[in-house]
């Protein structure tokens, strides 16, 4: 056997050296695809960084322009129905109005009034002004919900003409 080893040993010598060139050879390539990899993964860091600040920017002018034109848009509507609101609250006072008479009577009569015998009698007169405040404010929201909500109509309607 030891003759077989002194016959073998320059070929294990050989052997072993080129196994080591090979390892070093695997831990380099390793080594400089890691740094490829990373090199690589900062630049495209770098990109997405850069697409992703841009993309805020567009996201911010995109906002500003969208609310720069909805807030022209509630003007216009706003000066469309300000009118019609005007309108509105003039004959919801002019209903107020006749409500209270008709209270002071003490007839309910077209306006469906609980009825008494007559109206009641304080010191300072009829005790009209603390039902109607509640209810005037009731009816103004009601008749400004009823003149957007026929503005809205209106828009819609002149909205699906227009893709007609």
């Amino acid at each position: 056997m030891p003759i077989l080893l002194r016959w073998l040993a320059p070929y294990a010598m050989k052997a072993l050296a080129i196994a080591g060139i090979m390892l070093g050879l695997w831990l380099y390539i390793g080594h400089v695809e890691r740094s490829a990899r990373a090199s690589q993964k900062a630049a495209d860091a770098a990109v997405v960084r850069e697409a992703t600040l841009r993309a805020e920017h567009a996201d911010k002018l995109n906002t500003a322009r969208l609310r720069a034109a909805y807030a022209q848009g509630k003007a216009v509507a706003d000066a469309t129905y300000a009118p019609q609101l005007a309108s509105a609250r003039h004959n919801l006072a002019a209903y107020a109005a006749r409500m209270r008479s008709q209270a002071a009577q003490g007839g309910g009569g077209i306006a469906g009034l609980p009825t008494t015998a007559e109206a009641a009698r304080l010191a300072d007169g009829p005790d009209s002004d603390t039902v109607f405040p509640v209810a005037l404010a009731d009816l103004d929201a009601c008749a400004v919900n009823t003149v957007r909500l026929v503005n809205v109509q209106q828009w819609y309607a002149s909205i699906t003409a227009s893709h007609d």
